[in-house]
């Protein structure tokens, strides 16, 4: 909805405000209705004393009792059964401005045509609806939702989109359709989403049609919480269609979800709940979003504790008094200024989100992973091999790990980025030297054919039209926000604009260091900065470039939460340095192997430091084991040949010999 529709709605509203008062007060029939003060016993809790007020500020009823708040269009929505878009159509051409409500457009995916589902509504429902009475679930409620059954007594929930059209169903198995699952040809094994089978499953909100925008949002996890915060009292409310693990319906309706200036969110209290919670407010909006922390367990009056862990459980095991009493402490994600210290999260290295590298030596013996919320610096010298580590670790890996990846490279144009990038994917299996040629990759059209499927839509390069970090940040923010990216990486530090002069470079570096930084805590994400280093003051490039020697201010290395140095060994490296007597080498001279090593000067979160010498392949990885030279991303998860185990750089470190050494 844009601003220009909401202002027309409001207009509507103010305009139909008296019938609006009275058509409420004799519906809902409210309790000792003052018409001088305009105001009445709330008629969706238990009171004795007036708290149901109409607000002439935005022609609207507001509870001070429970909280509530309802206008014309909640009416038309619950009372008189309409949809969003019906009720606000119905309000616009009542009060005289023409308006008819978008229909939606025919929608094509890649390489089909959606295949919307058929309602299905068995008229023997009494399994279902007993179901869910047990779960203080009314009629009514089921029917406001538009929850059906199936012959085989299965629950239906009806997903409708913003334009009420039905996307696809999803179902709640019976307990008589577990003991014999293939009487509907579909069981929750073969299908994780459960959605009918045979139709498509674009993932709109639960309820999403049944909401009005001009109010505030609330956000559940499952279907039966929808229902129980409409069944408290608590409209507006939705749930997300996959459970708390995925997020493709954030960037699906992102655009419905902008209209509204306040959503609250209602997820589980369970580990994933709290992880979806951080993301879904960091992709929303801190300014906007609040949250309601469901306790594990809720003292009642009578001193005995109950343990819950969704709304759906509150409402069953205590009642809707409850939710309507967890409604009024809502909660904001801590970004910035003052907090109480209980109020943070725990940290858990294990259950953080973040990004391993691949390689088995880097993550289990001195990083664990890049924590998302930090900002990691990458430096060495020109030819080192910064950009293959970017695009191995920050880039293929994330991917492969399910992160989506936005890049600003103020050097490399899109196309020579993208090649790189594609050999890597590729690997030793699929790239070859075209032929006559030392320089020139091929990849088999096949593998490349399914790459591109593979990160389509995950990976987002910033124009380089504007170099303003501002400007960068902005841009970042939609695809941080809109598509989910957990990895912003930056290319690098020298042709970002700071707006810098001869005097203030290093104070506006730190400057930017504090934003980044911010920028890294506020989405949730790993933001990578390439670095090149300083000029060497003893002239000699070839040795490595520790955390102070990175260009620019000392305040980026400070800053940091890691820094990773790239050196690659040189000619003189490998044939090491003789002491002069005999076959003996100068100590730290030794010949070495190896290709590149990479030095970790900073590992702020775990605090362990050191280095990994590895070796340089022509598919632009590095590996140290044949296992990590030849794995297959997850493009090529259905290539059942053998998996070679060999080296063919001709290090002798086959995988025989390897696995000997472990």
């Amino acid at each position: 909805m844009d601003d220009n529709l909401r202002d027309i709605i409001q207009t509507a509203k103010e305009k139909l405000a008296v019938e609006s008062i009275e058509l409420i007060v004799r519906d809902l029939e409210i309790e000792d209705w003052d018409e001088d003060k305009l105001q009445g016993c709330c008629p969706f809790h238990n009171e004795k004393t007036s708290s149901f007020k109409w607000n002439s500020k935005n022609s609207s009823f507001h509870c001070f009792g429970c909280n509530k708040s309802y206008d014309i269009i909640n009416h038309y929505i619950s009372f008189q059964g309409l949809t969003s878009r019906n009720a606000i159509e119905s309000l616009l051409n009542e009060t005289g401005f023409e308006y008819s409500a978008p229909q939606k457009k025919q929608e094509k995916d890649i390489n089909r045509i959606y295949k919307y589902p058929k309602r299905v509504a068995n008229e023997n429902d009494s399994m279902v609806k007993d179901y869910w009475k047990s779960r203080g679930i009314s009629d009514e409620t089921l029917k406001f939702f538009d929850v059906t059954s199936n012959q085989y007594g299965n629950t239906l929930f009806n997903y409708y989109d913003e334009y009420d059209v039905l996307t696809f169903i999803k179902a709640r198995y019976s307990k008589e359709t577990a003991k014999n699952e293939k009487i509907i040809g579909i069981t929750p094994k073969e299908d994780k989403k459960n959605n009918i089978s045979g139709a498509g499953d674009k993932p709109v909100l639960y309820g999403m049609n049944k909401v009005n925008p001009m109010g505030t949002l609330n956000i559940s996890e499952g279907e039966g919480d929808s229902l129980s915060l409409h069944e408290a009292g608590i409209t507006n409310a939705v749930s997300v269609p996959f459970g708390s693990n995925t997020f493709s319906w954030i960037e699906y309706n992102y655009e419905w979800l902008s209209q509204f200036s306040r959503i609250v969110v209602w997820m589980d209290n369970d580990e994933a709940g709290v992880k979806a919670r951080r993301e879904i407010i960091s992709r929303l909006g801190h300014h906007k979003c609040r949250f309601i922390d469901i306790p594990k367990e809720i003292i009642l009056e009578d001193g005995n504790k109950v343990n819950v862990k969704d709304v759906n459980d509150v409402l069953v095991k205590i009642g809707k008094e409850k939710i309507l009493e967890l409604s009024k402490y809502e909660k904001e994600l801590p970004i910035e200024g003052i907090m109480s210290l209980e109020d943070a999260e725990d940290f858990n290295p294990e259950t953080w989100d973040g990004l391993r590298t691949g390689i088995k030596q880097i993550d289990d013996n001195i990083l664990y992973k890049f924590f998302f919320g930090t900002v990691a610096t990458i430096t060495g010298t020109p030819g080192s091999g910064k950009s293959t580590i970017v695009n191995q670790w920050f880039i293929n890996e994330a991917i492969n790990q399910g992160y989506g990846v936005t890049i600003f490279s103020g050097e490399m144009s899109p196309s020579i980025l993208k090649t790189w990038i594609e050999v890597g994917m590729a690997g030793r299996e699929h790239v070859n030297f075209k032929p006559n040629s030392k320089f020139i990759r091929i990849i088999d059209k096949t593998a490349k054919e399914k790459i591109i499927d593979w990160y389509r839509g995950k990976i987002h390069v910033l124009k380089d039209d504007d170099n303003n970090l501002e400007v960068i940040l902005k841009r970042a923010e939609q695809t941080v926000m809109v598509n989910g990216d957990k990895i912003l990486i930056l290319d690098n530090l020298a042709t970002i604009g700071l707006g810098e002069n001869d005097v203030n470079t290093f104070s506006k570096q730190a400057e930017m260091m504090n934003k980044l930084k911010a920028f890294a805590i506020k989405y949730n994400i790993l933001i990578v900065l390439v670095v090149h280093p300083r000029k060497p003051s003893n002239g000699n490039s070839a040795e490595g470039v520790g955390g102070y020697e990175m260009g620019g201010s000392a305040s980026i290395f400070n800053l940091c939460h890691y820094n990773v140095s790239v050196r690659r060994y040189t000619d003189a490296d490998k044939k090491g340095e003789k002491s002069g007597r005999g076959d003996e080498y100068k100590r730290g001279k030794e010949p070495t192997p190896y290709d590149t090593c990479i030095q970790f000067y900073k590992n702020r979160l775990m605090g362990t430091l050191g280095k990994v010498d590895m070796y340089f392949d022509m598919s632009y990885r590095f590996y140290t084991n044949p296992e990590e030279l030849w794995k297959r991303y997850n493009w090529d998860k259905d290539n059942k040949t053998t998996i070679p185990n060999h080296d063919p750089n001709n290090h002798g470190i086959d995988e025989d010999i390897f696995e000997d050494e472990d």
